[in-house]
């Protein structure tokens, strides 16, 4: 499916149900699948029993629009999702990315998936309300985030802990369900993260815009996938 089919087969879906449905079966999985591909998106849409309804927003004129919205288990909280950044998201302009760097990218968004129950079980064990750790605000809903030590720092320590870099990791799996070939590696880093991630209820937009903080991944950890034998002819 390209750009252009994508975009069209989620105006179908906006437009093939009346405002406040619910939507449940093959459209329901087809955009919470592609939700889950988002940075934007993929927190909630990863969540057990996430909803996916129909409903109509405001926009800045004061014109309602239809939309498709992600909802959390229960119906308390709803995000809307752009067409326009989901798109983005899933077709992005294609850079200059080498296969190293494209492979790290799909490396660190498996180790992600890899851990998320443990997340999900954090979250399961708040009483709420409580107090945001970014803002001091009183939080009922939010993101769950690493506080202290960023999620990167954390997976690039555990490569070293292996003597391992990016380049070295081998995936296996489904899209969504990638694994390290190799049980016993995937075992080691969900016991690393267990015992490494200090996890916090934050603002979900505080969450968003902080990234990684002041960390900057190690470069060096990256590997390559040329052969130690191949020559250079760049003098």
């Amino acid at each position: 499916m390209n750009k252009g089919e994508f975009s069209k087969a989620l105006g179908r879906i906006v437009n093939k149900y009346p405002s406040n449905t619910t939507i449940i079966g093959r459209d329901r999985d087809f955009v919470v699948e592609a939700c889950r591909k988002s940075d934007q998106y993929r927190t909630l849409a990863s969540e057990e029993g996430v909803a996916l309804r129909v409903t109509y927003r405001s926009i800045a004129n004061g014109r309602k629009v239809k939309m498709l919205s992600l909802c959390r288990k229960g119906g308390v909280f709803c995000i809307p999702i752009s067409r326009g950044n989901l798109v983005k998201a899933l077709y992005p302009t294609k850079s200059k990315l080498t296969p190293e760097q494209i492979h790290r990218g799909k490396v660190i968004e498996a180790m992600r998936n890899m851990v998320s129950y443990q997340l999900t079980q954090y979250r399961q064990s708040l009483t709420l309300p409580v107090v945001c750790w970014r803002t001091g605000k009183t939080l009922y809903r939010g993101d769950i985030d690493h506080i202290g030590e960023p999620f990167i720092k954390i997976a690039e320590d555990w490569l070293r802990s292996i003597d391992k870099q990016f380049s070295d990791l081998v995936l296996k799996g489904k899209a969504n369900d990638k694994r390290f070939k190799g049980d016993s590696l995937t075992e080691y880093w969900k016991s690393f993260h267990e015992e490494r991630a200090t996890l916090a209820l934050v603002c979900s937009k505080e969450n968003r815009s902080a990234g990684s903080g002041n960390y900057t991944p190690d470069p060096s950890l990256l590997g390559s996938f040329k052969s130690e034998d191949s020559l250079s002819m760049d003098f």
